[in-house]
Parts: C-alpha cells; structure tokens; sequence
C-alpha cells in the first residue's frame, strides 16, 4: 500500500501567480521545530521538570522517542520519531538534524 504525503497549499484563485506552500507549524525561527509549536507539545518531549528531552537508546546510540501510535504491529515496525515537527520522519537528513538539536539541548542542560 502507498502512503501519500499531505501538503497543504493555498486556495485556487484565477489570474494570480502559482499557488503557495503553506507553513502548517510557525513561520518564526523559534525552535518549535524541536519543541513544537505549543505549550501541551512541549510537555509531551520534556523529561518532567529537568528540562532535558526524552530520548532512548537504540543500537547503542541516542535517538529520539518512538511514535508508538504508528505502529499497530511491534514486530512489522519501522523506526518512527516523535519530534516538534512531524517532518521529522520525512528523509534521514531531515531525522538526523531533529537528533543533533535534540542532543545538544541536553548536553547544554546538563553543562548548566
């Protein structure tokens, strides 16, 4: 079965230039790309009051919290991340950068 991308764009409107990509998250530089982009997000990635992200660890490596809702069959599972944005399983590029903020966010939390 194929799964399509959704991408919002903006509405038809005759005689006017190409329709536009709409940004679905905030159009600020403001971290909601690891955050996310509301106060109830930010409680679902923060590790209680330490400040510090959840992240587990797999092979031996520290990666960001599985979607466990997109996986209805553990054993049929491929590796889906629950970040600020929910690009973040998109392309590995896109994945690694979510892990490297993530990383650093912690390891300035635990400098200070």
């Amino acid at each position: 079965m194929k799964q399509c991308l959704k991408v919002s764009r903006s509405a038809p409107i005759c005689h006017v230039t190409p329709r536009e990509q709409l940004n679905e998250n905030t159009a600020y530089i403001d971290g909601s790309m690891i955050y996310g982009s509301s106060p109830t997000d930010l409680l679902k990635f923060r590790e209680g009051r330490t400040g510090f992200l959840k992240m587990n660890r797999f092979n031996n490596q520290v990666v960001l919290p599985f979607d466990q809702s997109k996986c209805p069959h553990k054993d049929k599972c491929t590796a889906s991340f629950t970040a600020g944005d929910i690009r973040a399983n998109l392309f590995i590029g896109l994945s690694s950068l979510h892990i490297l903020f993530a990383r650093e966010h912690n390891r300035l939390g635990f400098l200070g």
